[in-house]
């Protein structure tokens, strides 16, 4: 049984990486909260973990920044796993406690890096949207993965 612990662990899934594709979307109205999702670009039918990304927030040379808290944030109806067939997505959420630039306990991020559940490969996240990509955090919150957006809700 695979341990559902942080990262590092070796994973079950059949997939690698490499077979999913992982986007951030902003949400409409909320600073600092995005929708990632991790679409399956491969050929074939993965099984991935259900449980909450792997996530943590980048600096300007995508080097993740370790000292910026994250909380897994485990959704109640939430599935224990996926089988995700090509062209189909799982979804996190993020959200963000934001802070002044200037707040010593604040972190510049200009975006995330994350890995699936089961699987230990971290890779950027392409971030939607035409500006640039630049807050101050305090603390992240990720949610466990969900088979549509409207369950972030």
């Amino acid at each position: 049984m695979a341990s559902s612990g942080g990262g590092g662990d070796i994973g079950t899934s059949n997939c690698s990486e490499a077979d999913f594709l992982a986007s951030a979307t902003p949400v409409e109205g909320e600073p600092g909260s995005f929708i990632v999702s991790y679409g399956n670009r491969s050929d074939k039918t993965c099984t991935i973990n259900g449980g909450v990304p792997n996530l943590k927030g980048v600096d300007m040379s995508n080097s993740p920044i370790e000292e910026l808290p994250v909380e897994d944030v485990r959704l109640p109806d939430a599935p224990e796993e996926f089988t995700l067939q090509p062209g189909e997505s799982a979804y996190a959420g993020i959200g963000m406690i934001l802070a002044d630039s200037g707040d010593p306990d604040a972190h510049v991020l200009t975006g995330f890096q994350s890995s699936l559940p089961d699987m230990s490969e971290p890779q950027l996240v392409n971030v939607v949207g035409d500006g640039e990509v630049r807050f101050a955090a305090k603390h992240l919150r990720v949610s466990s993965l969900v088979s549509t957006p409207d369950e972030l809700g």
